[in-house]
């Protein structure tokens, strides 16, 4: 198993660096009476959307691996796909002490037709039915005239930035540190985040490929520095002596 799987958060309480998001979800989600909801989550690669989106899944008992569990790409999210999804909605009403929760990957894919179509839905949204959107792209401007339609009807949680370099290099060292492939200072942990500009999937990638690793050196590698620096004095003591 890739490390990035490995340790993935499977609880909001394990998700790094987006206390103030976590928070927000956890307020909506716990409120008195809530049972149907529809989020917008915005970041950047790597930061952790879907994630957070199999988090909540699980927080309601609607685990990846179940059977009320869906994740649709963006670009495949068509308005016969959101259709469908209505019909299922309905033939659904028989089991609504069940959470179905529907994932769409990069939504910014999503066609004007298909934003239309949501609109509806979102609007009658079933008990017990939660829809996740999660994007890169910011949302002001991505679906035209029904962007602001589509925004009303959808809580927008944006993933911080603020923090994360840290939060992510302490993150990394404590898991390469677990699995045996850690011999660099935190200060490199950070530059390696800062390289990837945030994806902890790059990042690990990375860990795996042993770049965190402290390198050894030979003892070939010993010697020869070892004469180095023996020529390097010898040098220094012949140019005093000249100079004198």
């Amino acid at each position: 198993m890739q490390l990035f799987e490995k340790y993935r958060p499977k609880d909001l309480d394990d998700v790094v660096g987006q206390d103030k998001a976590v928070a927000t979800i956890r307020r909506v989600i716990g409120r008195k009476g809530w049972d149907r909801d529809a989020f917008w989550i915005e970041g950047d690669t790597g930061t952790g959307k879907t994630t957070i989106a199999q988090c909540i899944a699980r927080e309601l008992g609607c685990p990846p691996e179940s059977l009320g569990y869906q994740e649709i790409d963006g670009e495949k999210c068509t308005v016969d796909e959101v259709r469908r999804l209505a019909d299922h909605a309905i033939r659904c009403r028989l089991f609504e002490d069940l959470w179905k929760v529907v994932i769409v990957n990069e939504a910014h894919a999503m066609t004007a037709k298909a934003v239309q179509a949501w609109l509806t839905f979102l609007e009658k949204l079933p008990g017990r039915w939660i829809v996740v959107f999660t994007t890169t792209q910011e949302s002001s401007t991505l679906f035209g005239d029904f962007n602001q339609p589509f925004m009303g009807r959808v809580k927008c949680i944006r993933l911080t930035k603020v923090g994360l370099k840290e939060a992510f290099a302490e993150h990394l060292q404590r898991i390469a540190k677990a699995e045996e492939l850690d011999g660099k200072p935190l200060s490199l942990y950070q530059r390696l985040v800062h390289i990837n500009r945030g994806d902890m999937r790059s990042c690990f990638q990375a860990i795996e490929m042993g770049e965190m690793k402290a390198v050894r050196k030979t003892t070939v590698q010993k010697r020869a520095e070892a004469g180095l620096q023996r020529a390097n004095r010898k040098r220094s003591r012949q140019a005093k002596k000249h100079n004198k």
